[in-house]
C-alpha cells in the first residue's frame, strides 16, 4: 500500500506545482489585462530606474513624455529596456508631433512586436471640446475654425474681407478689412445694439474704443444674417467636427505603420465619439474626485457597443502635492476597473511640480500596486465579474460633459432644463443599478437593444 500511495502523492504534488506555474505564466504572458504607471519625466536614466522599481508587479510601462515624444532614439532605448525588462510598451505621440515629417512613428521597423501596444495618440480630446482650445476642419467654407476654451469660435471666414467670432453668450464679433466701411472692428449683441471700431494694424491691431453705431445702413450685415452663417449651429455639426478632427490624428498615427497600429487614448468626456472616430482603446479618467461608477458606465458602454477595449487612468485627486489619492483609495479604483472588465490600468503619474525620479508615486502607491499584483495572481479577484446588464440611453449627438448640473454641450452651449432633466434621470438609474448600468447612446449604426436586457430611455418620464 505504501509502495502505491508514494508515486501517487509525488504525482499529485507535481500536477499541483504544474498547475500554479501555468496559472502565474498565463498571467504573465497573457494579453487580457495591463496595469502599469506612466512615466512623464525628461530622461532615459529616470525612465529606467522607475521600470526597475514596478517590474516584478507590473506588466506595462507608458512612455507619456511630451519632452520625449519626438527623441527617437530615447523613445527607442526606453522601450528596449522595459521590454527587456518584461513589460509591454505604449508611447504617447500628441497633437502636431504625429503630422511632422520625422516623428518617431515613420522610422518604427516594429521589432517590439506584441510587446509594443500601441501609441497614445493626443491626450484627452473630448476634455479639449469640451473645456479647451481645438482647431475644427469645417469642410462647408473650406477652412479651420478655433473652438476657444470660453465657447467661442473664432477663425470663421464669411468671405474673403470678413472674420467672424462667435461667442458663447450670443454677441458676435466681425473684422472687415477691406474699407468698404468705417469700422474694421464691429461688435453685434443679443439685444440689436451694435459698436464699432478702428483697428490700427500697424500696431499690431490696438483699437480705439468702441462706439455705438446709429446709423446701421454703413455695416454689411445684420445680426440674423451673420447668426444664421454660424459654422455651428446644431450638435450634429460639432458631432461631425469633433469626428473629423480625431479620425485625421487618428489616421496620421496608423499611416506610419501600414493602418496596423493600435492607437489609444485618455479622457473625461465624450468616450462614446472617441470610439466612433476610431480609437482602439479609450482610458476613462479616475479622479478629481468624480463617479468612478458613472466613469466606468459611459466608457464600459461605448467599448461594449463598438466593440472595443477599455481601460482606466488614475488622475489626480488633488490639484497640489500629494495631487494622489492615498494608496489604499487607487488601490480600491483597480480593483474595480478589473472587475468591471477593463483591459487596461493605468497610473498617472506628472506634475509640474516633480522633484523625485518617481514622479509623484509614493511608496504607498507602490505598494497598492503590490497588493492588486498579488491578488490578481492569487485570483482573490475576478476579472469581469461584473457585468451590466442595463442600458441608459442618451440622445443622438449629445455632447454634454456629463460632470454636474448646468455642464457645457459640446463645449459651446449652456446647458437648458432639458439638459438638467436629462443629467437628473441619468443619476437617478446610476443611483437604482450602479455597476450594472451602462450609459449609451441613440445611435442607429451601432444599436443597444440586443446587448441590455434592460432599456431606459433619456425621455421616458417613469
Amino acid at each position: 500500500m505504501k509502495i502505491i500511495i508514494k508515486p501517487l502523492i509525488f504525482a499529485l504534488i507535481i500536477i499541483v506545482l504544474v498547475g500554479a506555474i501555468i496559472v502565474v505564466n498565463s498571467f504573465s504572458t497573457n494579453h487580457d489585462f495591463y496595469v502599469g504607471v506612466t512615466y512623464c519625466g525628461d530622461n532615459v536614466e529616470d525612465a529606467k530606474m522607475l521600470i526597475d522599481k514596478v517590474n516584478d508587479y507590473t506588466n506595462l510601462f507608458v512612455l507619456q513624455s511630451g519632452s520625449l515624444q519626438n527623441n527617437a532614439s530615447q523613445i527607442e532605448e526606453i522601450g528596449d529596456y522595459a521590454v527587456a525588462s518584461g513589460l509591454k510598451y505604449m508611447v504617447y505621440q500628441g497633437i502636431g508631433c504625429l503630422a511632422l515629417a520625422n516623428n518617431w512613428l515613420s522610422t518604427y521597423d516594429g521589432h517590439w512586436g506584441s510587446n509594443f501596444l500601441g501609441v497614445y495618440a493626443i491626450d484627452e480630446p473630448g476634455g479639449k471640446m469640451l473645456d479647451g482650445d481645438t482647431m475644427l476642419y469645417h469642410e462647408a467654407s473650406d477652412s479651420w475654425i478655433q473652438k476657444k476654451a470660453d465657447g467661442s469660435i473664432s477663425g470663421y471666414k464669411l468671405d474673403s474681407t470678413t472674420a467672424v467670432r462667435y461667442m458663447r453668450n450670443g454677441t458676435i464679433h466681425v473684422e472687415k478689412w477691406d474699407g468698404t466701411i468705417p469700422y474694421n472692428y464691429v461688435v453685434y449683441y443679443p439685444n440689436g445694439t451694435i459698436a464699432g471700431a478702428s483697428l490700427d494694424f500697424e500696431q499690431s491691431g490696438i483699437r480705439t474704443t468702441l462706439t455705438v453705431i446709429t446709423d446701421t445702413s454703413l455695416l454689411n450685415y445684420t445680426y440674423q444674417e451673420l447668426w444664421a452663417a454660424h459654422p455651428i449651429k446644431t450638435a450634429d455639426v460639432a458631432k461631425e467636427l469633433y469626428l473629423n478632427w480625431t479620425s485625421r490624428e487618428i489616421n496620421d498615427a496608423r499611416r506610419d505603420q501600414n493602418g496596423t497600429l493600435n492607437v489609444i487614448t485618455a479622457d473625461y468626456g465624450l468616450h462614446w465619439y472617441d470610439y466612433q472616430s476610431g480609437y482602439d482603446v479609450v482610458l476613462t479618467n479616475f479622479g478629481w474626485n468624480q463617479s468612478i461608477t458613472q466613469s466606468i458606465a459611459v466608457v464600459r458602454g461605448a467599448a461594449n457597443i463598438f466593440n472595443k477595449d477599455w481601460g482606466a487612468i488614475i488622475t489626480w485627486k488633488y490639484t497640489q502635492a500629494p495631487y494622489l489619492a492615498s494608496g489604499d483609495e487607487i488601490y480600491g479604483q483597480m480593483c474595480a476597473a478589473y472587475e468591471n472588465g477593463a483591459k487596461y490600468v493605468v497610473i498617472f503619474n506628472y506634475a509640474e511640480s516633480m522633484h523625485s525620479q518617481c514622479g509623484i508615486l509614493q511608496n504607498e502607491h507602490f505598494i497598492a500596486l503590490q497588493h492588486f499584483w498579488d491578488d490578481i495572481q492569487n485570483q482573490n479577484i475576478k476579472h469581469g465579474a461584473v457585468k451590466a446588464d442595463t442600458a441608459f440611453i442618451l440622445p443622438n449627438s449629445y455632447g454634454s460633459g456629463l460632470r454636474r448640473q448646468g455642464d457645457v454641450i459640446w463645449g459651446l452651449w449652456e446647458a437648458t432644463d432639458d439638459d438638467d432633466q436629462i443629467l437628473r434621470r441619468m443619476q437617478d438609474a446610476l443611483a437604482k443599478y450602479g455597476e450594472k448600468l451602462d450609459i449609451v447612446y441613440e445611435d442607429s449604426a451601432n444599436p443597444t437593444t440586443s446587448k441590455y436586457s434592460q432599456i431606459i430611455y433619456w425621455n421616458q418620464t417613469t
